[in-house]
């Protein structure tokens, strides 16, 4: 009886060590992978009252990225440039 209880003790901290492995495993390699960079290259506009503004983004490297705005103001003169930011 004496030596079921040991092989028995011995199987369980073989099982738990796997496990806690096996999961300490698994969060490791969630936090080593980089997020994926998305891209904000693509046209956007909205509408505010009857005021229409207009973004292109035309390239993105990394943080910077470039392209025109446009507002398109109702009764008023409307505007429009280039421009690059991060």
């Amino acid at each position: 009886m004496k030596k079921f209880t040991i092989w028995l003790l011995v199987i369980i901290a073989i099982i738990l060590i796997a496990w806690f492995s096996f999961y300490h495993k698994k969060a490791d390699e969630q936090a080593v992978l980089p997020p994926a960079p998305e891209s904000i290259t693509g046209c956007y506009v909205a509408h505010l009252a009857q005021d229409v503004y207009t973004l292109h983004v035309n390239s993105q490297d990394l943080d910077m990225f470039s392209g025109t705005l446009a507002y398109d103001n109702f009764e008023k003169d409307s505007s429009h440039g280039t421009f690059s930011g991060t």
